[in-house]
């Protein structure tokens, strides 16, 4: 064998396994949302080597040096630490719950308010259809042991017919609220 064939072999075996050295050294990794299932996109991935990686839509992130450790974090997900040991091809990371108080909303002009609801019950009897009724009947008579006699029947009947204007007095008096 000639000389230049040797030293084309030897040159060709040198890239095949520097390349082949590089890409072992490559680690692939796919980050995902722990509750939806959902790639996690812009994640930054930081190695204790100082390498740092961006996560694709799709989740994926390439890490190009051997590390011993890497740290992910997204605004949106808890802040991850993981040793080599511990990485696997996809990484699991769990959203950061955020809990809101209760809002409450007062108005500023509840008198304004008041006076228009109370404008609007006045005029409601004025938009009501007559009553035609030719005959009336009382459903809940039907389940009375005893039938009530006419003084009890009318004073029900007052109690009804006065029902909107009593509850309308008894939420007036309601304290108002600071």
């Amino acid at each position: 064998m000639s000389s230049y064939r040797i030293h084309l072999i030897t040159l060709l075996t040198m890239l095949l396994f520097g390349s082949g050295r590089e890409a072992m050294s490559q680690t692939h990794l796919v980050l995902i949302d722990k509750e939806t299932g959902e790639p996690v996109n812009k994640a930054t991935i930081v190695t204790n080597k100082g390498e740092s990686a961006v996560s694709t839509k799709m989740g994926h992130v390439t890490l190009n040096n051997s590390f011993e450790s890497l740290t992910i974090s997204h605004i949106s997900f808890l802040q991850r630490k993981m040793d080599k040991k511990e990485v696997s091809d996809t990484i699991w990371l769990l959203p950061k719950a955020i809990h809101l108080h209760e809002v409450v909303v007062y108005g500023e002009d509840r008198p304004l308010i008041k006076s228009v609801v109370k404008d609007a019950v006045k005029d409601a009897a004025l938009y009501a259809p007559p009553s035609q009724a030719i005959a009336t009947f009382d459903f809940f008579s039907m389940f009375e042991k005893k039938p009530l006699n006419k003084k009890a029947r009318k004073r029900n009947k007052e109690i009804l017919e006065n029902w909107d204007k009593d509850y309308n007095n008894q939420t007036e008096e309601l304290p108002k609220k600071p």
